[in-house]
């Protein structure tokens, strides 16, 4: 009967990407169908109103489902593009953040080690005409250049990250930190082998650097505590201080003002399918987990 070819209507709706296209297709389909039954039924009274009703009952689930399918089919296809647009921006803001961060490094080298060195150069004429005082001042000043340099490098790739792995240069930050501080200073470690190393070790540490340094300078805190783990696949590293918080509106704000510490950690952490959050109501946390 030909009436059955109507069982390919709705297959024909489920491939537009509009749920109301589908539908318009597809309910009027369904009552055709059930009229084309009654008509024939009228005519030839040769088969039950019960396989009517079922016969039009799976048309209908059809049709229901062929609607189902533009749903999914188009909220696959928004999904994709706004995750396109997602990478495309995120992209864009850390090349951004990378040329900051470039400038950043400049700014440091220009104003720190460089500064001392046209200075050396301005004594080593007194140097030359046989002044200790000015061999003094030449020591002491390439002493300052030297820790200047180094806390660069350091900070570019720190040598405990690179020869003991993730979990000693955690540590080490974190005995820093103790004897440079009146911070009480805690590090969680258990669930992370000594010998584990991973593609995001050194963001991990970044990260850990960058946060334990803004809750020294603005928190007020008394304790600071570094926890890391691996669990399901994932690094989990945890900062948290019990200093006096950090609202939103004020990271906002920082990254506005310039401050891209947060912001170049965050894109990162994103770009590697992973995930940042910050919880600043009682004291701040911040929580960063990796795939790994």
């Amino acid at each position: 009967m030909l009436y059955f070819g109507l069982f390919l209507i709705p297959l024909i709706a489920a491939a537009q990407l509009d749920p109301f296209v589908s539908a318009v297709i597809a309910v009027p389909t369904v009552a055709a169908f059930l009229i084309v039954h009654w008509i024939d039924k009228a005519a030839n009274d040769d088969e039950p109103w019960g396989s009517i009703l079922t016969t039009t009952l799976v048309l209908f689930g059809l049709a229901a489902g062929s609607v189902a399918l533009s749903w999914i089919q188009q909220f696959r296809e928004r999904r994709i593009a706004s995750l396109a647009q997602e990478r495309s921006a995120l992209l864009e803001e850390i090349v951004s953040l990378e040329k900051r961060e470039r400038q950043s490094l400049s700014e440091r080298l220009h104003d720190g080690a460089l500064q001392y060195v046209l200075a050396l150069r301005r004594e080593m004429e007194e140097v030359r005409e046989g002044s200790a005082e000015a061999m003094d001042r030449v020591d002491d000043a390439l002493v300052v250049v030297s820790r200047l340099l180094r806390d660069v490098v350091r900070e570019l790739h720190p040598e405990v990250l690179a020869q003991a792995g993730l979990r000693a240069a955690i540590g080490s930050l974190a005995d820093g930190i103790a004897a440079g501080t009146n911070l009480t200073v805690e590090v969680e470690a258990d669930g992370w082998p000594d010998d584990f190393r991973t593609d995001a070790d050194h963001l991990l540490y970044s990260a850990a650097r960058e946060f334990s340094t803004n809750a020294i300078k603005h928190a007020k805190a008394r304790k600071l505590r570094f926890m890391l783990q691996r669990s399901d696949g994932r690094a989990l590293l945890r900062i948290a201080d019990d200093g006096v918080g950090i609202p939103p509106e004020r990271l906002a704000r920082s990254v506005q003002d310039g401050h891209i510490g947060f912001a170049s950690i965050r894109a990162k952490v994103l770009a590697l399918g992973g995930q940042l959050d910050v919880n600043g109501s009682a004291g701040t946390e911040v929580a960063i987990s990796l795939p790994v």
